[in-house]
């Protein structure tokens, strides 16, 4: 076994690069170009192109020029209040971000009940936005503030069903419990028709959270002058689009681990694979081969991206073809729709749930007598 300190020291370095912060911003910012010129191309446009190959270092250009504005602050703003939450904007998607697993079925940091912890850090980014509003002490920023808060609410319900149906559905109450469940059961969760459901409804409520087309009212300008974020420029307003993409990031990167297997892939369905990677080296397998732990995680890291990168391209598209909504009717389409829907949905899963698991799904698990490893 490793020393303590080199264990430690691993993981320092994991949060703060690899697969932590610093690689997460990057695959933030690249998924940002992604988006950017999806959407572009849908609507016949170019989108971002001369800075860096094809425009892909204009999301990194961007902020940057954001870093160096001026930070302009009203007198009559509550000033440590707005760094504040500046600062929590772009936090807490960081903290979210290390629950998710990228290089390996468990995230940075994983035990057993994340799921409630993860549904409480989500919350609480309504909250922020809340206060960061509220602190800018601006008049018209106050109808875009009290809009998020309600929207931001109202799909947070929606999400939190879905999630926890996963969790009824496997059994588990963690992340890598039920990456973990897939890669046993030879399946990802979203083969079952109510799981199916729940990614739509997870993806829907998921670009509302993102206040993105078209639930994008609480930052309406043609309507109410930029919303919430009004007062905020320079390293303050650069820290929340940040954070925005990095929770665009953590939305789809746990939609991918809870109903498409995570970062797991063919190993899935070809148990050898899964014993091959498995023989790796790691913390808890120093005795593993090195040069297969190498390929483990640029294979998990490459599955990863991929899954999530196709998760942002049904955002985009979904971004593409809807025109804004009022705030009634988006608050009407969670509260008379999707809340109940999925609630629906839950109670029909107890039963659909263990009728398909005796009649399909046991007969398909029998095709794989080997189990893999994780």
């Amino acid at each position: 076994m490793l020393a303590l300190w080199a264990q430690w020291l691993l993981l320092v370095l994991g949060i703060l690069f690899f697969p932590g912060i610093a690689f997460c911003i990057s695959l933030a910012l690249f998924d940002e170009w992604v988006d950017r010129k999806f959407y572009a191309a849908l609507q016949d446009r170019i989108g971002p192109l001369h800075t860096g190959f094809k425009g892909i270092a204009q999301p990194l250009a961007d902020f940057i020029k954001l870093l160096s504005n001026e930070d302009i602050e009203p007198s009559a703003a509550d000033k440590w209040g707005m760094r504040i939450m500046a600062i929590f904007g772009l936090a807490v998607p960081l903290v979210l971000l290390l629950f998710v697993p990228i290089i390996n079925t468990t995230g940075i940091i994983s035990f057993e009940g994340d799921l409630l912890l993860l549904s409480f850090l989500t919350t609480l980014l309504a909250l922020v936005i809340f206060l960061a509003g509220w602190f800018s002490a601006n008049r018209l920023a106050m109808p875009g503030t009290m809009r998020a808060a309600s929207q931001l609410l109202s799909f947070e319900i929606p999400i939190l069903l879905a999630m926890f149906s996963v969790a009824m559905r496997t059994g588990e109450l963690s992340v890598a419990g039920i990456v973990n469940w897939q890669m046993v059961h030879h399946r990802p969760v979203m083969f079952s028709l109510p799981m199916f459901m729940f990614l739509i409804i997870y993806l829907l409520a998921t670009q509302a959270e993102l206040e993105r087309t078209p639930f994008d009212i609480p930052v309406a300008e043609t309507e109410i002058v930029g919303g919430w974020e009004v007062e905020y420029s320079g390293k303050k307003l650069a820290f929340f689009r940040l954070g925005a993409d990095l929770q665009m990031i953590y939305s789809v990167g746990i939609a991918t681990s809870l109903f498409l297997g995570g970062p797991i892939g063919v190993e899935m369905w070809i148990p050898s694979f899964a014993d091959w990677l498995a023989s790796s080296a790691s913390l808890s397998n120093p005795n593993g081969i090195l040069w297969i732990a190498v390929i483990r995680m640029a294979y998990y890291v490459l599955i990863f991206a991929i899954k999530t990168t196709l998760l942002v391209l049904a955002l985009s598209t979904f971004r593409a073809l809807m025109a804004r909504i009022r705030i009634d009717q988006f608050l009407e389409f969670s509260w008379k729709w999707l809340i109940p829907v999925s609630l629906g949905l839950m109670i029909f899963s107890i039963f659909w749930v263990p009728w398909l698991d005796n009649t399909l799904w046991v007969k398909f698990e029998g095709l794989f007598p080997t189990g893999g490893g994780t």
